[in-house]
């Protein structure tokens, strides 16, 4: 049973990519713009992160995170 299409990891793919490009997050609250460094994982650690995941095999997870929800998108 596939958990994620090819679709939802392409849409995950390009938004780690507009990140990488553009590392802001605009708050859909009141349109305030956040830079995402030095409070959420770089490129290199993210792909640690995901790298990781998988070496692992795992299939539930868990990410308790205090900041922007960047390396959830890696694990994800």
């Amino acid at each position: 049973m596939e958990l994620v299409g090819q679709a939802e990891i392409g849409r995950l793919r390009q938004v780690i990519e507009s990140l990488a490009v553009d590392p802001t997050i605009v708050a859909a609250l009141d349109g305030s713009v956040h830079d995402t460094f030095p409070v959420a994982v770089d490129r290199s650690e993210g792909e640690a992160l995901r790298d990781w995941t998988i070496r692992e095999g795992a299939v539930h997870t868990i990410e308790v995170g205090l900041g922007y929800g960047i390396s959830a998108l890696y694990i994800c």
